[in-house]
């Protein structure tokens, strides 16, 4: 099961959760250390993300690796109930 992402500029999905580290596939690339804010689809939710990796795949998106930052309870909560 995904997550879906609203980004500046485009869309992501996040498909893994570990801890603070995040794995989203997103229709634009983030350089490393770049900080994205994305929003949660269907809350007023934002996620705060660093980038660590972002790696085009054969099928055009981009695979972007890195950690969250500043996540709330709210959004915890969130996450855990939509990423089993």
């Amino acid at each position: 099961m995904t997550v879906r992402l609203t980004l500046e500029g485009g869309s992501a999905e996040l498909t893994r959760v570990d801890g603070e580290r995040f794995t989203i596939l997103a229709t634009l690339s983030a350089a490393p250390g770049t900080p994205l804010r994305a929003v949660i689809e269907g809350t007023s939710e934002a996620l705060e993300l660093k980038v660590a990796r972002c790696i085009r795949r054969s099928d055009a998106a981009f695979e972007v690796e890195g950690r969250l930052v500043n996540l709330t309870r709210v959004q915890r909560s969130i996450l855990a109930q939509r990423l089993p």
